[in-house]
């Protein structure tokens, strides 16, 4: 018997810990900051689909899928580069701190990869690099309309020792 009421107990526990279980879409524009450590910068944009649940009201799982739109020009050693960010994955854990009826501040921490492509100038072949690593950031989301919801988001992808690469991003969220 007292196992039973053990295990009744669990299973009303874990079932109603993942009640709150609300999973969205999202998708964003972020407009990406490319920095070389040696010098010269470039803001390629991108388009942000992201995918998500909520386990609890203040943890919850998101992946992100990213692909460049726009181009932008960076000069490294005197030569000019169209830099474009092909692709990024991203998977992690994002904590969320309700704030009332007005939204919900944020904070990711997750893994990201990346493919990136130069193009130059017809001086050097062109080249491709594939990246991963820790990223992190934070954000605010703002209620909008029933299940939509607007979205302001700050992730810091990449800090290595050749480069960085942040990105500011808004979009909106739907929430199933």
């Amino acid at each position: 018997m007292k196992k039973l009421l053990a295990l009744s107990g669990l299973v009303l526990a874990t079932s109603t810990a993942f009640a709150v279980e609300q999973p969205y879409l999202g998708l964003d524009y972020v407009q990406s900051v490319y920095e070389l450590d040696g010098g010269g910068d470039a803001s390629p944009a991108l388009v942000q689909l992201r995918a998500g649940t909520d386990l609890t009201r203040n943890l919850g799982l998101e992946a992100r899928v990213s692909v460049g739109v726009a181009d932008d020009v960076i000069t490294s050693g005197g030569i000019k580069y169209a830099l474009n960010i092909d692709s990024m994955y991203t998977f992690g854990v994002v904590g969320r701190l309700p704030w009332g009826n007005h939204g919900s501040l944020y904070a990711h921490a997750a893994y990201s990869y990346m493919q990136v492509s130069a193009e130059s100038s017809g001086i050097l072949p062109d080249t491709e690099t594939n990246d991963g690593g820790f990223s992190w950031g934070a954000g605010f989301v703002f209620p909008a309309w029933h299940n939509y919801n607007l979205e302001l988001d700050y992730t810091s992808y990449f800090d290595g020792d050749e480069y960085t690469l942040s990105g500011f991003g808004v979009g909106f969220r739907r929430y199933f």
